[in-house]
């Protein structure tokens, strides 16, 4: 009988300490003997000893943040949640490019059931290495769970593409296409087997070139949707680009506006043109670009005041390490202000061109 598959999260096993260390911190900087103790402990499961000498670490180096990763993942494999959030945290204050941090972070909070923050955390994982394939396949786990099948399916995807031989990666794919009505899934006889069903087409799939010929992208600006979506996965399509849109940061709830491409879009030499006015004052707004490698490219705009004002942004001068000639969606988020108490806030934003 063939074992079926289990569709589980992963809960990811400790890699190993010269494995998971990569360039963060150079181990021959630390004392030899006390980090080979704390090594020794942890692969051995013998985590309070290692905890012990880790911590030895961190009272000698308290600005190196490679002990208290350690720390952190010593208390997560011991089970004790509370002392692990406190370590990892305080290891991304000290280097904030620590994705093997972030990443233990949204295990933890997976635990705790909070799916948002898993998210979040998994968003900065990928945003600092696109190669760390268990965090788009937890993600995508994450995205099925809150029944968002489209990003799910791009996430598991983007897994397999890491791994092809991740078949827990396969099957999240296929439950993510059924739920687009992509494919059917029948389990078969009970034998745990799954027939898969595929719509036949009779003709041989082609390249979508949105109206282009050849692989240059398509004209930016045509087949744009604007949209308007929460982190609670609401989403509200807006038809008219000149339209007044709110965009807000109110009780850790987070309204953001998304231009998403049919197809591939063409950015290279092109402006983006935004008016955009603020609720208060001093609010900050992130636009970010993502291309169909998964890449992204940020950028920050922080001169918005209660008026009305038009900003002009060189898409190729601003966003580097990207391919802007296959854009496939521009991000425009509410960053927390930098004068004003409360995260509460909101900007509008309008007569969006791409020219």
């Amino acid at each position: 009988m063939t074992k079926k598959i289990c569709f589980t999260i992963v809960l990811c096993a400790a890699v190993s300490i010269s494995a998971a260390f990569g360039g963060t911190m150079n181990i021959d900087d630390l004392k030899d003997e006390i980090a080979a103790k704390a090594e020794y402990y942890l692969d051995q499961g013998r985590y309070d000893e290692a905890v012990e000498y880790f911590k030895k670490l961190s009272e000698e180096y308290p600005r190196i943040p490679y002990p208290y990763y350690y720390m952190g993942l010593a208390y997560y494999k011991k089970g004790d949640g509370t002392n692990a959030e406190k370590n990892l945290l305080k290891c991304i204050d000290l280097e904030p490019y620590y994705p093997e941090a972030y990443y233990h972070l949204s295990l933890i909070e997976y635990q705790k059931g909070n799916r948002k923050k898993v998210i979040e955390y998994l968003n900065e994982v990928t945003a600092l290495d696109n190669t760390f394939q268990n965090a788009y396949y937890n993600r995508g786990v994450i995205f099925l769970l809150m029944d968002q099948p489209r990003r799910a399916f791009k996430d598991f995807s983007y897994a397999l593409y890491l791994d092809p031989a991740d078949k827990g990666a396969f099957v999240g794919l296929m439950q993510a296409a059924q739920k687009l009505s992509i494919v059917e899934m029948t389990e078969q006889d009970g034998d745990g087997k799954v027939r898969i069903t595929v719509p036949k087409t009779g003709e041989t799939p082609k390249p979508d070139m949105g109206g282009v010929s050849e692989t240059k992208g398509q004209a930016a600006g045509t087949g744009m949707e604007i949209s308007v979506s929460d982190n609670a996965g609401s989403k509200t399509v807006i038809n008219d680009a000149s339209k007044d849109t709110e965009i807000s940061m109110i009780g850790g709830n987070k309204k953001y506006m998304e231009i998403n491409f049919k197809g591939a879009a063409n950015l290279i030499g092109k402006n983006l043109y935004i008016k955009i006015k603020g609720a208060k004052k001093n609010e900050r707004v992130n636009i970010s670009i993502r291309d169909f490698s998964t890449k992204k490219a940020s950028y920050y705009i922080s001169e918005i005041t209660t008026d009305w004002k038009t900003f002009v942004i060189d898409l190729g001068r601003t966003f580097k390490g990207i391919d802007l000639a296959k854009a496939e969606c521009i991000k425009i988020e509410l960053m927390s202000p930098e004068s004003i108490t409360s995260e509460d806030s909101t900007v509008t934003i309008k007569d969006i061109e791409i020219k």
